[in-house]
């Protein structure tokens, strides 16, 4: 075995699919055919680096919290260059740029 996942909530983006199988590329930009049983239907993203999470989609919005580079946290929509994320008691709106793992094999959610 070369390697294997040990982080539960990591990221992935899914390129190609069969009925039972889904290849997927993780944030090191390494790819591996996975099982479909193996991923969940909650999507998460990983922070490319440090920024912030907004109260609305408006950089000179409030600032809700700080993060730093590798945190990964749940997606819970994008609209245009802004994501709405939530990572423990903090949820907001985060640039797209700054998030790995928003592309998905259809598009962005």
């Amino acid at each position: 075995m070369r390697w294997q996942y040990q982080m539960k909530g990591l990221p992935v983006v899914v390129i190609r699919e069969t009925a039972d199988w889904r290849k997927i590329r993780d944030p090191q930009g390494d790819e591996v055919w996975i099982h479909r049983a193996l991923l969940t239907g909650d999507p998460t993203v990983i922070t490319m680096y440090e920024g912030q999470i907004f109260r609305s989609r408006d950089d000179g919005a409030e600032i809700v919290a700080r993060f730093p580079s590798g945190l990964v946290m749940k997606l819970e929509r994008c609209d245009g260059a802004w994501c709405e994320v939530s990572t423990g008691d903090f949820r907001g709106w985060a640039l797209r740029r700054q998030l790995w793992g928003v592309e998905t094999l259809n598009g962005a959610p």
